[in-house]
């Protein structure tokens, strides 16, 4: 396959805006895209569930009771983008905990990839969730009740994704910190920046089997 990008965050905190804005320029310069996020599958696993790991809820949406089904849509996430064939995949998805997630992500799959963390209050995220809940917004996906948004997302792991992540996961300077309190403007900015000096930077001297170097700073903004 191509080269991969993690895209990271709470919901609400720009993922998929970040991710369309860089399909988009890929589709510019002319690559091949595909971009692959979590809820479809996690959707065929509440509907085929027997087991109980699922609670409907009232809104036609539902709750996971069974943890171990975050780290199993991973694995299935994982396979699904084993079979792209495009030039660049786009791997987006939301957890409380990324030096949990990315555990269950074979060492191989994880070589060579790169990763962009969007970062945003819980509130703003929040906010924003319930303001993209308009089924003409691509953007759009259901939301947790306020109170289990909370709960999941509440942890505090700014100081950890800005510090020590990329250490982790070995992803060096192919890790991209972005904080995205401001306006769209400043937030594809920033994107750019990774971008052009970084991602496809790295893609055009992949396929033409030159080293990779770069200069990009691990945080943005």
């Amino acid at each position: 396959m191509g080269v991969k990008v993690f895209i990271l965050g709470r919901p609400g905190s720009g993922k998929s805006t970040a991710a369309r804005f860089i399909e988009n320029k890929a589709k510019g310069r002319g690559l091949t895209t595909c971009h692959l996020y979590d809820f479809p599958i996690l959707y065929e696993m509440f509907w085929e569930d027997t087991r109980g790991r699922f609670q409907a809820r009232q809104d036609g949406n539902f709750d996971i009771i069974d943890p171990s089904v975050y780290h199993e849509t991973l694995n299935r996430l994982e396979k699904v983008a084993e079979l792209s064939q495009a030039q660049l995949t786009i791997i987006e998805f939301a957890r409380d905990d990324y030096k949990e997630a990315l555990r269950h992500f074979s060492p191989d799959f994880l070589t060579g990839a790169f990763c962009l963390y969007f970062d945003a209050s819980i509130e703003t995220c929040l906010d924003r969730a319930h303001k993209r809940l308009d089924p003409t917004n691509p953007d759009s996906h259901p939301i947790r009740p306020n109170e289990k948004f909370r709960d999941y997302y509440g942890k505090d792991i700014r100081e950890y994704m800005l510090s020590q992540f990329a250490a982790d996961y070995q992803f060096g300077d192919r890790y991209g910190f972005i904080s995205n309190e401001g306006s769209l403007d400043l937030l594809r900015e920033q994107i750019i920046r990774f971008t052009e000096d970084n991602l496809f930077s790295y893609i055009q001297r992949h396929e033409s089997g030159l080293p990779y170097t770069n200069s990009v700073l691990k945080e943005s903004g």
